[in-house]
C-alpha cells in the first residue's frame, strides 16, 4: 500500500494547538514556516513544526493521551539520558487544559530514514535495543514504566 502524502499547513499557524503548546513551553514565542502532519490518529496527531526553534531547526510535536504521555516523558526525561544509547533531543511536554492530553516535543532524528526492508537497518536497530535493555537492567527504579513482555 502506498504511503499517504503528509498534510501541509501554511495558514493560521500561530493558532495551531501544537504551536500554542510549544510557546507555553519556551520563553520565546515562535511561529513555524509550515506544519506537516506526519501522522493523524484520532485526537493524537504527530506534527513537524518546520523552522520553529530559536535556531530555526524543526521540532516534532506529538499529542498523546495522559497515561501514554507520562510514560514517554519518563523515558525521555528520566531514563534515556542515563543510558549509553543515542536518542533524539527531548525538549519537554505541555499539559493541555483539563489534563486529558499532553504535547511532547522532540528533535527529529537525523540521518537516513529507517527501513525494515534493509538488513543493515534491522541489525543496527537490534544492536540499539540490545544496548538499551542490557544497560537499563542496572537501573534501580523502573516502576514508572509499564511491564512490556515479548507479546507487546
Amino acid at each position: 500500500m502506498p504511503k499517504k502524502e503528509p498534510t501541509l499547513l501554511r495558514t493560521d499557524l500561530p493558532d495551531h494547538a501544537a504551536v500554542r503548546a510549544w510557546n507555553e513551553l519556551r520563553s520565546e514565542v515562535g511561529i513555524p514556516e509550515q506544519i506537516t502532519i506526519l501522522k493523524q490518529k484520532t485526537r493524537s496527531p504527530v506534527c513537524l513544526l518546520e523552522g520553529l526553534s530559536s535556531d530555526g531547526s524543526d521540532i516534532i510535536a506529538k499529542r498523546s493521551p495522559r497515561a501514554k504521555a507520562l510514560v514517554e516523558h519518563a523515558i525521555y526525561d528520566e531514563y534515556l539520558p542515563h543510558l549509553p544509547v543515542s536518542a533524539v533531543h527531548y525538549y519537554g511536554s505541555v499539559e493541555e487544559d483539563g489534563g486529558e492530553y499532553f504535547w511532547l516535543f522532540v528533535a527529529p532524528a537525523a540521518g537516513e530514514e529507517y527501513s525494515p526492508l534493509l538488513s543493515e537497518h534491522r541489525r543496527l536497530a537490534a544492536e540499539w535495543l540490545a544496548r538499551l535493555h542490557t544497560s537499563a537492567r542496572e537501573m534501580r527504579d523502573l516502576t514508572r514504566l509499564p511491564a512490556r513482555g515479548p507479546e507487546h
